[in-house]
């Protein structure tokens, strides 16, 4: 998705920040560590602000295959903190392989094949409500999310249950 999307950044595990292999990668890029929430909530809004797109994977791990995705609120948040709508990506990776399922090294049989798919976008204030905490706002933006990325699309409209990533640019 990087490779197109002009002006996009990346919210990227704390963990590869201290990773000898990525971690120069992620520095270089200048992406965003989700290591401290209102750091990381700063850092979004910032970008979002100065016009970038921001990709987020809101189950923040990896998606395991059969089971039922779940969603944390950090990318709910910063679309309300930011004002940003937010585009739902859905990825499809047939045979499923990198899942938390499968360890890295396991190759499937047959070359992998990915299908991106744009599905709905959000806007973050048809959420808020006045006078409610944005909390709450952000547990209903997760759930549109989760219900949305939760939907059987037909195999041949080239998607179906896989990783999920929102990605939101300022409205």
């Amino acid at each position: 998705m990087l490779a197109y999307i002009e002006q996009a950044n990346c919210v990227v595990k704390s963990a590869v920040w201290h990773n000898p292999f990525m971690r120069w990668a992620v520095r270089c890029a200048a992406y965003i560590p989700n290591e401290d929430l209102e750091t990381l909530l700063n850092s979004c809004e910032r970008a979002l602000r100065a016009g970038e797109t921001l990709i987020i994977f809101p189950e923040a791990t990896r998606t395991v295959p059969g089971k039922p995705i779940q969603l944390q609120r950090g990318a709910a948040n910063i679309a309300l903190r930011a004002g940003a709508a937010v585009n739902i990506v859905q990825i499809r990776c047939e045979p499923s392989t990198l899942s938390k399922a499968e360890p890295w090294y396991r190759v499937p049989e047959q070359r992998p094949c990915l299908s991106v798919r744009l599905r709905d976008s959000l806007r973050p204030h048809d959420f808020l409500r006045p006078g409610e905490h944005v909390g709450v706002a952000a547990r209903r933006l997760t759930s549109a999310l989760q219900t949305v990325l939760s939907e059987e699309v037909p195999i041949d409209e080239g998607i179906g249950r896989g990783t999920q990533g929102a990605v939101g640019r300022r409205a």
